[in-house]
């Protein structure tokens, strides 16, 4: 009898405990974007976690943070000169020597004209990138995917690129279109709808919705 009502007792905290975690985890997956501003202090962002502060053989840093499958980075490199073919500068930076990557999205109009989608390369199954040019640096935001489905989903890493601010002085710039709150329902889970929410309530029009009021604050 003893031994039953221990089993029992076992079995019922591992139900309760099974049970716990499935209620928490669309808040944990909710609560993961954090505001990350660069130790350089000339951009901010929403990252999943904290970036980590990466020094690339050519001079660049990238910040990087993971959720999951996928990877979300900023790279900031020094301006070399004039923009030439961007997405053939990505291309052999993210090849490593597998000659299999190739551009996709350019001709079916899912992308816009400074994205840029590429299948393969440098370990990933998939990346999109984003090119912003300011102050003297180029500022390139790539979300990849290790996972050959379902892939990259454009308009959810679109949320990830607009909530990237340069600081124009002592103030943090809008480079990118926003989201609107209704596109935020057609999100494939909470933690892709908690970021276009996030980047919806960057608008300035924003400022009194009970929506954005009631989210963490991504900047403090």
């Amino acid at each position: 009898m003893k031994s039953c009502l221990r089993v029992c007792h076992l079995s019922l905290g591992k139900l309760l405990v099974a049970s716990w975690l499935a209620l928490i985890a669309p808040m944990s997956a909710a609560q993961q974007w954090v505001g990350f501003v660069s130790a350089e202090g000339d951009f901010r962002i929403a990252m999943p976690a904290f970036a980590s502060r990466i020094i690339g053989r050519d001079g660049s840093v990238e910040y990087r943070a993971e959720q999951g499958t996928l990877r979300f980075s900023v790279f900031r490199r020094p301006v070399a000169g004039p923009s030439g073919n961007i997405a053939e500068e990505i291309r052999a930076r993210i090849t490593m020597g597998e000659s299999s990557v190739r551009r996709v999205g350019e001709s079916d109009g899912s992308l816009g004209a400074d994205e840029y989608m590429f299948k393969g390369g440098n370990g990933a199954a998939a990346s999109m990138h984003k090119v912003v040019r300011e102050g003297g640096f180029d500022y390139e935001l790539v979300v990849q995917t290790s996972e050959d489905e379902p892939g990259l989903h454009p308009p959810g890493v679109r949320d990830y690129f607009a909530t990237f601010q340069p600081a124009r002085g002592s103030v943090y710039a809008l480079v990118s279109l926003l989201p609107s709150f209704d596109s935020c329902t057609q999100r494939a889970n909470v933690f892709s709808r908690t970021l276009c929410q996030y980047a919806a309530c960057l608008s300035p029009a924003q400022q009194g919705n009970a929506v954005c009021a009631g989210m963490p604050r991504l900047w403090r």
